[in-house]
């Protein structure tokens, strides 16, 4: 990882990029045409669950992956192309714990100064382990009072997510399990991006997220998807 050190917003003091960047990874955001997807090859649906439960345990970082430049294959350009302004593009993600007191406005000052500021570039990169994943039972919806569920918020090009440690935990297991079911399930021929878990129950009623949005986790083989 690489770690920039950041004063403020809230109790945020660092931020954590990935040294070898998701280039098989696309955030679309469920608003504004209410529906939204992170996609992704199995590697990286495994790294971005580790990410996840990294900042699931992280009391004073926020996690963030830019995945809005990645170059957008054929077989999911549409699913870019169909917002109500029709320039829908990719989005970086930002993964913060809720009690971190980073809003979605304050991120667009915390990545200026970490590409501007004093200090700019000398990022340090250290190991860090995240938690490892659980296995993943059936979601009881008794457990995701609305204290729980997790946040998605759209802004300045980036998604948003955040919630307490439990919820972001729950959401790198389920982005593990996906990643573990990607490799049989488009491992069998499939030539498009597959559906391999819905995030909808852990967002719904989160923030800005209307009752009518879904969320889900495709799984995408870049050897056997178009290129």
């Amino acid at each position: 990882m690489t770690a920039c050190t950041v004063p403020g917003p809230g109790r945020l003091r660092r931020v954590l990029t990935e040294v070898s960047p998701l280039r098989h990874m696309w955030v679309s955001s469920p608003t504004p045409r209410g529906y939204g997807q992170l996609t992704g090859c199995n590697e990286n649906l495994l790294r971005l669950g580790a990410l996840v439960r990294l900042a699931a345990v992280s009391s004073s970082a926020a996690v963030y992956a830019p995945t809005g430049s990645n170059p957008v294959p054929p077989d999911i350009s549409p699913w870019f192309s169909t917002g109500c302004t029709g320039d829908e593009r990719p989005m970086d993600l930002l993964v913060v714990r809720r009690d971190v007191g980073v809003r979605a406005a304050d991120w667009p000052g915390v990545r200026r100064r970490l590409r501007y500021g004093p200090g700019r570039g000398r990022g340090h990169t250290e190991s860090v382990r995240a938690p490892g994943p659980r296995e993943l039972r059936s979601d009881r919806s008794w457990e995701w009072s609305p204290h729980r569920l997790i946040t998605l918020t759209t802004h300045a090009g980036t998604l948003v997510v955040s919630g307490p440690s439990w919820s972001l935990l729950r959401m790198g297991d389920a982005l593990t399990h996906a990643g573990k079911c990607e490799v049989t399930a488009t491992g069998v021929g499939h030539t498009t991006p597959v559906a391999l878990y819905p995030l909808t129950d852990m967002v719904r009623d989160g923030g800005p997220v209307r009752d009518d949005v879904e969320f889900d986790i495709y799984g995408r083989n870049p050897l056997l998807c178009a290129s």
